[in-house]
């Protein structure tokens, strides 16, 4: 849990007790050990000699103690390093790279499971020629090449020569396992010297997978840090590898005896060579049994996957086993049950990513439109994309969907089309407005033909119409019936200022819908704007316990805590908000406000120039503060510079901020 200190401009961070000891820890008494004489029963050892005694200690028994106690110890660095592999998947699927593995940040907790800590330097991927902004870094003799290159670049004030991506964090991990499977030699670690052989008993194929993630060359690594922990696993399991050459026979002999033991006894009794041939087809028939199984497993994991919203996750698994098909004979039914679960998945990914979109899109545009040419264009373009991908989501017969998400995306869409035809309005010039009306309105019809009748569509329809014949009569327009119409209309009258009829609007799919997100926002931002900041309080909360993740619920309850003149409380909500989105500018320069009047000077400077920052994330629905948001920003930074003394900078900003347009600064 978190804790926020305003007064002293602090926060703490409260986490449980797991006991336990790092890997740098463990590796540093292992120095000593022989590598004979080391074992997973050592390694936990040493775990229960580092762990500080507590009034309530953790409990020391579980499943992952219990694998670590009867391994060797190279099975036991295989184990742990395949479950940081397994960590780090999670966190590159969702677009975070560590980039700072080394044995002082994993953490392996009494009952021996490992944990991957200290993601304070995680980051999005690199590309080349990127300028790096934001916070960029890593631990000397655990980088990549390029991870190096990137630093040594941002200190000469040039941009990243290479990609730095995923594939920093294999290399890394790479240096980790060679530093737990090193030759024992405590001197040349006391000198600081990197370990560059490996002990007795790591085999020929986790050696080759070592060195494939050390690669100098990114290309040379994995390319996935999933496939590095299916090779890792295979290698424990005693299963042939994907990723490295399988070089020895020796060590393939050895694993095709451990995986079946008792086999080498069909040798010793010389059986005839006709039982040879039987025993070659039950072999060979074990080994089809068993690919099949494991194809079933995978086709289980892929629908769990896809059945738990995670759909990235459901096709990288599906499409791995839908390979690994091709050439087995007779099981056709289970290729189509693969091919059924694939697209099932990626129709879920896609109605997913949509939906996404579609709640920025109601975030930035569903009140107020884009005030520029070039923010109303690239708005354009992202409803466009999304647009043409509909015959993929929902096709004639509408699979791959269940009817709830089917309904999902119909809304979705008609969002998109909903905020697209008024922005495509709003951007056309005098000379093109009608043809743009004509096409908005063929755009209507289409999206009415694909998603069903609704009065939002229609509504617009008519007022175009009604623009393109002159006469301005909608008096006929219907009355909404769903929930969602309630909404749609609601938003209208927001939009158009009509505040109060708005709240009803509101109101009313509330009575039906009480957990619908967007109308308790709306219905929210209705009551802040009618200075009902108690009952806007309330509807922030709601939407803050139904989607916590959304900073922009935070901001806005901020405000209405500041409306109230609940300074401390509009304080922790802004910086809530900042957690969640460190580039949310309305928010860092409302905080930095209230230190200037609290008189925390240093806090508002940090504030007001980190909200001048260039955004990182250059995505079209992310645009950056407007001329008059910066003015305002340059004029709030002078005065508290003015406040700390330094005329000139104050004075240089007071001149941009009027250079901005700025009246206040002006004055």
């Amino acid at each position: 849990s978190e804790h926020s200190f305003p007064k002293q401009g602090l926060r703490g961070l409260c986490m449980p007790y797991l006991g336990g000891a790092s890997l740098a820890r463990i590796l540093k008494d292992m120095a000593n050990v022989a590598a004979e004489d080391r074992s997973g029963a050592r390694l936990v050892a040493i775990i229960d000699r580092n762990t500080p005694p507590m009034p309530a200690p953790p409990p020391a028994d579980g499943p992952f103690r219990r694998e670590l106690e009867r391994s060797s110890y190279v099975q036991a660095v295989t184990w742990i390093a395949a479950c940081l592999a397994e960590a780090l998947h999670y966190a590159h699927a969702r677009g975070l790279i560590h980039m700072d593995i080394k044995p002082s940040n994993v953490l392996i907790t009494v009952d021996g499971q490992p944990m991957l800590l200290d993601f304070h330097l995680a980051r999005g991927p690199i590309q080349p020629d990127e300028w790096i902004a934001g916070r960029f870094g890593g631990t000397s003799g655990w980088m990549s090449p390029e991870q190096e290159a990137a630093m040594k670049a941002i200190a000469d004030g040039r941009p990243a020569p290479s990609a730095v991506d995923g594939r920093t964090d294999i290399y890394a991990l790479g240096r980790l396992i060679r530093e737990a499977l090193a030759e024992p030699v405590a001197a040349e670690r006391v000198q600081g010297s990197t370990p560059t052989r490996l002990a007795s008993g790591v085999s020929v194929g986790l050696a080759d997978i070592v060195r494939k993630c050390l690669a100098a060359d990114p290309r040379d690594r994995y390319d996935d840090v999933a496939l590095l922990a299916e090779d890792l696993r295979r290698q424990l399991n005693d299963l042939p590898l994907r990723g490295v050459r399988n070089r020895s026979p020796f060590e393939r002999v050895r694993k095709w005896q451990r995986r079946h033991p008792g086999a080498g006894a069909w040798v010793v009794t010389g059986v005839a060579i006709l039982l040879g041939s039987a025993i070659a087809l039950t072999v060979a028939a074990s080994y089809y049994s068993q690919r099949v199984a494991q194809l079933q497993i995978a086709l289980e994991d892929g629908r769990r996957f896809r059945l738990n919203g995670k759909f990235d996750e459901a096709v990288y698994v599906l499409e791995r086993g839908r390979n690994e098909i091709t050439g087995l004979p007779r099981i056709g039914a289970l290729k189509n049950q693969f091919d059924a679960e694939l697209d099932f998945a990626r129709r879920g990914g896609m109605a997913q990513k949509l939906h996404e979109s579609a709640d920025l899109i109601r975030f930035r545009y569903g009140i107020e439109l884009p005030t520029s040419r070039q923010d109303a264009q690239a708005l354009i373009q992202a409803c466009q994309a999304l647009w043409d991908h509909r015959i993929e989501l929902l096709d004639v017969g509408g699979l791959g969907l269940d009817p709830e998400s089917k309904n999902r995306v119909k809304t979705d869409l008609l969002e998109l089309v909903a905020v697209w035809s008024d922005a495509r309005i709003r951007l056309a010039s005098k000379a093109t407005l009608d043809q743009t009306r004509r096409e908005v309105v063929d755009l209507l019809n289409d999206a009415e033909a694909f998603c069903g009748p609704s009065l939002a569509l229609d509504r617009r329809r008519r007022r175009i119409v009604a623009d393109l014949s002159g006469t301005g009569d909608v008096s006929d327009e219907a009355k909404p019936q769903t929930a969602w119409e309630h909404y749609d209309l609601g938003r209208y009258l927001l939009r158009s200022d009509r505040i109060e009829a708005a709240a009803v609007e509101f109101d009313r799919t509330l009575a039906t819908r009480p957990q619908d997100f967007w109308s308790n926002f709306y219905g929210g931002l209705c009551a802040y704007r009618l200075k009902r900041y108690e009952d806007a309080i309330a509807a922030f909360r709601t939407c803050i316990a139904l989607s916590p993740r959304e900073p922009i619920c935070r901001y806005n309850r901020a405000l209405a805590f500041e409306a109230l003149g609940r300074a401390e409380e509009a304080f922790r909500n802004y910086s809530s908000a900042l957690d969640l989105d460190p580039e949310l500018v309305a928010a860092r320069l409302n905080r930095g406000i209230l230190s200037y009047r609290a008189n925390r000077l240093v806090d508002a400077v940090d504030d007001f120039e980190q909200a001048l920052k260039p955004p990182s994330n250059r995505a079209t629905l992310k645009p950056g503060p407007n001329r008059e948001t910066l003015g305002r920003i340059r004029y709030c930074l002078s005065l508290a510079q003015l406040a700390q003394g330094d005329r000139r900078s104050a004075k240089q900003n007071a001149d941009e901020a009027v250079r901005l347009g700025s009246k206040e600064a002006k004055a």
